[in-house]
């Protein structure tokens, strides 16, 4: 994974139901123990951020 790739993630829209978006990652913590996907959704940009699956810094 590197910065700019589209990454498809399960997000919360504040009403605490669940939905698939797709967005562009813009950070990718430097030991890889988190990673930032930035959406545009309906017109403002929202950024959320995930855990690696491997958190001790091995590429997932």
């Amino acid at each position: 994974m590197q910065i700019g790739d589209k990454r498809t993630e399960r997000m919360s829209l504040g009403d605490c139901r669940p939905v698939t978006k797709t967005g562009t990652v813009v950070y990718i913590h430097p030991r890889r123990l988190f990673y930032v996907v930035e959406f545009d959704i309906g017109g403002r940009k929202v950024r959320e951020s995930y855990y690696f699956p491997a958190r001790k810094g091995e590429p997932s």
